[in-house]
């Protein structure tokens, strides 16, 4: 079992790019500011 670092534990391979799900605990404001209120972003270029 790889262990993975804290940034990386919401990241998975999805459609041949890297996925980040938004944690939860995020608050509404915070969510809205760095993912656009998106649940779920896609890393790299796009």
């Amino acid at each position: 079992m790889i262990r993975l670092k804290p940034f990386a534990q919401n990241v998975r391979w999805k459609n041949g790019a890297w996925r980040y799900k938004v944690p939860k605990w995020l608050t509404v404001e915070q969510k809205q500011e760095l993912f656009e209120g998106k649940q779920e972003i896609t890393l790299g270029k796009n």
